[in-house]
């Protein structure tokens, strides 16, 4: 949607997503298809173009294309996929705020998505998110610290005395991405930033995804009921189907505690030895 009327007012939103990729050679913002074709078509040559430029100029939708012809084909080579992991310096700070913040309470990240614009049928329900919260008030030694927009906070949310509101602490993209990266569990909606948990080892459950199995390669996804796990994922690692219930979140965060070392996590976070406190980087952010 960004245009040459609006590309500014765009730049603000882009920029902290782009320095995720530390390796970022140089950005370019195009502010229309016609200015981005006419560049692939005069300088094609000098970069090897991903999409390609037929993808680009149909604007193929690729994020089934990722899975079965990036991420498969290694999956089948390695048996693995490639870890996602953030800068060392933003690891330091999700671990300093969650030894300032959660601990000794099990640091859980939840990705709350409350957009009341675009894709309305993939926003969490609410209702039973707060009642499960205030189920594990007294059931668990957790702490939830929920991921979202400033526009997406719920204020009931407030109200619950084991969570944690990262965007009261000013959190930008990447120290969101570092802190499910450094979390014991996550749990949520399905959208972008749930990408670093699935490419981990971390327990996680997305709820009220809108994945179609059908459009992966069948050996990639396998579906039971309104379950769906990643062939690549672990037992403790789930999506499932339709509008979630705090039946569900109960049920399925019991299984998902039962996967993780409580004594390591109560004890020291979880972390391994070289993940000892580093000076505080107070310039951050």
């Amino acid at each position: 949607s960004i245009n040459e009327t609006n590309v500014l007012f765009n730049l603000a939103s882009i920029l902290p997503v782009a320095q995720v990729n530390e390796n970022l050679g140089s950005l370019l913002v195009f502010n229309s298809y016609a200015q981005l074709h006419r560049f692939i078509a005069d300088n094609g040559h000098l970069y090897r173009i991903w999409p390609s430029g037929w993808q680009a100029s149909t604007r193929e939708y690729l994020y089934y294309s990722v899975f079965n012809d990036l991420l498969f084909p290694h999956y089948k080579v390695h048996g693995s996929i490639p870890s996602l992991t953030c800068r060392r310096f933003l690891v330091d700070w999700a671990r300093r705020f969650y030894k300032e913040h959660a601990l000794p309470q099990v640091p859980v990240t939840v990705n709350i998505r409350n957009n009341k614009e675009f894709g309305t049928h993939r926003n969490l329900n609410m209702e039973s998110w707060l009642e499960f919260f205030q189920y594990c008030e007294t059931a668990y030694p957790a702490k939830f610290i929920v991921i979202c927009a400033a526009s997406e906070i719920d204020e009931r949310l407030r109200d619950c005395k084991n969570v944690i509101l990262a965007k009261d602490y000013r959190t930008g993209v990447e120290q969101d991405l570092a802190l499910i990266h450094s979390s014991a569990i996550h749990m949520g909606a399905s959208s972008g930033p749930a990408a670093m948990a699935w490419f981990s080892t971390k327990p996680y459950l997305i709820v009220n995804t809108d994945l179609n199995p059908n459009l992966y390669h069948s050996e990639i996804v396998s579906q039971e009921g309104d379950f769906i796990r990643f062939a690549f994922g672990t037992a403790a690692q789930t999506f499932t189907v339709g509008v979630e219930t705090v039946d569900l979140l109960m049920r399925e965060f019991a299984r998902m505690w039962g996967a993780i070392d409580l004594e390591s996590w109560q004890s020291q976070g979880g972390y391994a030895a070289d993940g000892k406190d580093r000076a505080f980087e107070t310039w951050l952010r």
